[in-house]
């Protein structure tokens, strides 16, 4: 029935495998047939769910010399040892990938368990409540396999899986777009108000790009700041000298504000046309 759960371990219903060593001389390839990740890989952008990116890759000589063994793609990885695994982050295979010796996987026994719905699964259950060490946190997948968990029928899970992934889809997709605007946004503030570039298009009586002519209009067809020139400091253009308040101003007690060079070591730059 719709809503019933059964409690389960988790070693029966996916199998959990630890990572490869990758020996130095192997890292660095940018191409090849099967990503190797690392924790940092978890982090990288468009891996926030999925691993879709690697810095890492290898070939299959190099898969057959290491005797790596790939993990599918339907397999969830995580952190196995040090303070990121504290950290519960998971992330979903997109593709057969290996892992070093850091992370683990739990590959999913599909007759038991929705893929989507054991990575869901995972990020919500908690693996500190197995992590072994002090200085340095590390878990075991037997550990692991004992953890205890409700599980639904897997139309269920197929159910849940499926509306947990479209909002995750959508999310994503949200962060990426406002990440490509913050782009637009800086380029269009340092074209207009750094650059100066619709007012140097009018000064060279240019139409300005990619503007249309009411926008054009608001900008001024000269700049109040040079566009051109060099910087140099006030003391360079011309010597200044500190005019002292008369002697009777002051005897009168009369109030007034000023300053002397003293009070100001450093004057900003201003900007002289050359």
């Amino acid at each position: 029935m719709a809503g019933e759960r059964t409690l389960k371990r988790l070693g029966e219903i996916c199998e959990f495998r630890g990572g490869q060593g990758f020996p130095q001389k192997h890292q660095g390839a940018i191409f090849g047939e099967y990503p190797f990740i690392k924790v940092s890989d978890m982090e990288l952008p468009g891996n926030r769910h999925r691993i879709t990116r690697a810095n890492h890759w290898i070939d299959e000589a190099t898969r057959k010399e290491l005797r790596a063994k790939p993990h599918p793609a339907t397999s969830t990885v995580f952190a196995k040892i040090g303070i990121a695994l504290t950290y519960n982050r998971r992330r979903l295979l997109s593709r057969p990938t290996i892992v070093d010796n850091n992370m683990m996987a739990a590959v999913p026994i599909e007759s038991e368990v929705e893929p989507l719905f054991l990575y869901y699964l995972l990020k919500a259950t908690d693996f500190n409540e197995v992590v072994s060490g002090t200085a340095l946190p590390f878990i075991n997948g037997s550990d692991l396999a004992k953890m205890e968990v409700e599980v639904p029928h897997l139309a269920e899970q197929k159910a849940i899986a499926a509306v947990l992934g479209a909002l995750d889809d959508k999310i994503e997709l949200n962060r990426r777009m406002n990440a490509t605007l913050e782009v637009m946004a800086r380029a269009l503030f340092q074209s207009w108000f750094v650059d100066f570039d619709p007012v140097r298009a009018k000064l060279d009586g240019r139409p300005a790009a990619a503007l249309d002519p009411a926008t054009a209009a608001l900008f001024p067809t000269r700049s109040k700041t040079p566009l051109s020139g060099r910087f140099r400091s006030v003391g360079e253009l011309e010597p200044l000298k500190t005019p002292l308040p008369s002697s009777s101003t002051i005897a009168a007690g009369r109030r007034r504000r000023w300053v002397a060079i003293g009070h100001r070591p450093g004057f900003p730059p201003c900007q002289r046309r050359t």
